[in-house]
């Protein structure tokens, strides 16, 4: 099934301005019309101001806010919008505290694994149609997955945590 990507809108969700003017670009550039989101809360209000059909977003917004939660508010009240995670992690556990919040369905990207916007293009029309997400596989090379465990100690050293809060928690 091909679409028409000229007929469609889209909202990009990042807290990094670069990387949402770059994706906003890209896709701009090739006839999406594009609605630009610095925070989830942002975002969230992006979908229901403009009824996009796709929503591509960051998991990690620097914040309380999750990404995890914006995916799934968005499923559960907009079930028709194609959902695209667009994410400099590998693992959702280590990129928010909550990815079992992040819907099923669900396009999940790479940010250093992406080769040209036309991969991103494919993901959107991917997640619009509800094709299975076949071509990305996280973890399916030589690089280590971590477990939800290990994602919550990494987390909480990035965080600054002590040893002895560590061996608390």
């Amino acid at each position: 099934m091909t679409i028409d990507s000229k007929a469609l809108r889209v909202v990009v969700a990042d807290d990094d301005a670069f990387t949402v003017s770059l994706v906003s670009g890209g896709l701009g550039a090739r006839g999406f019309d594009v609605t630009s989101a610095a925070s989830a809360a942002e975002a969230l209000a992006a979908v229901g101001e403009t009824d996009p059909h796709a929503l591509v977003t960051d998991l990690n917004f620097g914040s309380s806010e999750s990404g995890a939660d914006l995916l799934s508010a968005v499923a559960a009240d907009y079930p028709w919008i194609g959902l695209v995670v667009l994410t400099s992690h590998r693992s959702p556990e280590l990129a928010v505290p909550n990815p079992e919040r992040i819907p099923a369905g669900v396009v999940y990207l790479v940010k250093s694994q992406l080769g040209a916007i036309d991969d991103l293009i494919d993901a959107v029309h991917r997640s619009i149609s509800g094709q299975p997400d076949d071509e990305v596989h996280i973890g399916d090379d030589d690089v280590p997955s971590v477990t939800a465990a290990q994602a919550d100690v990494l987390r909480l050293l990035a965080e600054g945590a002590s040893t002895r809060a560590l061996a608390e928690h």
